[in-house]
């Protein structure tokens, strides 16, 4: 898993270093948005976690843009912040896959919150029946991420 961290911080930096080291995360550093941007569309990465008040451009100047670009998927990422600034959690919740998370914060909590983005499964439940709808759930039951408990045929 690949992550990118744009951050100007450095007890936060040796903080992320820590944990995602010893997760064995693959992880790149920044220190300006503008190079956070630059970097997060022109490479693959699984996660990107933003400082909010980065040099150059901010995390939502960088979400915009993001949402602007048509033939980019971007990543899940992480926008951390030192206030619960209401105005934030709204217009980055217009965003997809955005997470915001105040600081500080214990590293435990941290990698917990990284985890589970970085794993999310998809739950799949279905009521009905018929061949068409048993042959699709056996068709997604391929995929990754996509977790079904069960599978059962009730066809007529």
């Amino acid at each position: 898993m690949r992550i990118l961290v744009a951050t100007t911080n450095v007890p936060l930096e040796i903080l992320m270093k820590r944990a995602l080291s010893r997760f064995h995360y693959e992880w790149e550093r920044v220190e300006n948005g503008l190079d956070a941007f630059q970097r997060a569309i022109t490479r693959k990465f699984d996660l990107v976690i933003l400082e909010f008040d980065l040099p150059r451009m901010n995390a939502l100047e960088i979400l915009r843009r993001f949402g602007s670009l048509e033939h980019f998927s971007a990543p899940p990422v992480i926008v951390l912040t030192l206030t619960e600034d209401e105005r934030l959690q709204v217009e980055a919740g217009h965003f997809h896959k955005t997470e915001i998370v105040s600081r500080p914060m214990a590293s435990r909590k941290f990698v917990s919150i990284i985890q589970q983005i970085l794993h999310q499964n998809v739950h799949v439940a279905c009521l009905g029946g018929g061949t068409g709808l048993f042959t699709l759930l056996l068709g997604l039951k391929s995929l990754s991420g996509i977790n079904l408990t069960s599978i059962v045929s009730m066809s007529d």
